[in-house]
């Protein structure tokens, strides 16, 4: 009695993962309606490669940066907790670049440590002016190109369309060639 049970709420279950699988069909309409989105789409996986590669170069800078800075600030009070060791201050570096500076502690190194305060300015300049902006061209770029390639498909597409149209017309014989006027 109790298996009849059961197989009533497999076909239920059933049903619902049917419905959860026309929510992913609202997405291509989605997609299909308003095709920019899937251009960005495909430009960021398009630049994937692109943006690690200057992740890498970011992580570079920082750590290098954050070796210099533990060896500057290591026993100073100014760089308790942040420049102890190199992953604090590599870690410390990289979230400043990321999420943004913090001034007061900036500003505040100017007046104890002007030679600490200059490598941070110079990797601000680095690290998140020059890193974070070329990310950002990077990515403009990509997306730009793949917008432009798109663009020529679908031109590629309305032209074939027209060719064949124009063959239609003047196929007289219906043997897929144009027939001579």
């Amino acid at each position: 009695a109790r298996s009849s049970g059961y197989q009533g709420i497999t076909p239920a279950l059933r049903s619902l993962r049917l419905i959860r699988i026309t929510r992913a069909f609202r997405m291509s309409r989605l997609f299909r309606s308003v095709p920019e989105l899937m251009i960005l789409v495909q430009g960021m996986f398009q630049g994937v490669r692109s943006v690690c590669t200057t992740l890498i170069l970011l992580i570079l800078v920082t750590y290098t940066f954050a070796v210099a800075m533990v060896q500057l600030l290591q026993n100073k009070e100014i760089g308790a907790g942040k420049f102890d060791n190199v992953p604090t201050a590599t870690n410390f570096l990289l979230m400043q670049t990321l999420c943004g500076f913090d001034t007061n502690y900036i500003t505040s190194m100017v007046y104890i440590d002007p030679l600490s305060f200059l490598f941070l300015l110079t990797y601000q300049l680095l690290g998140s002016l020059t890193l974070m902006n070329m990310l950002t061209g990077v990515m403009v770029d990509v997306v730009g190109t793949t917008a432009q390639t798109e663009q020529e498909e679908q031109s590629l597409k309305m032209l074939k369309r027209d060719i064949a149209d124009v063959v239609n017309l003047t196929d007289e014989n219906h043997d897929q060639t144009v027939t001579a006027v």
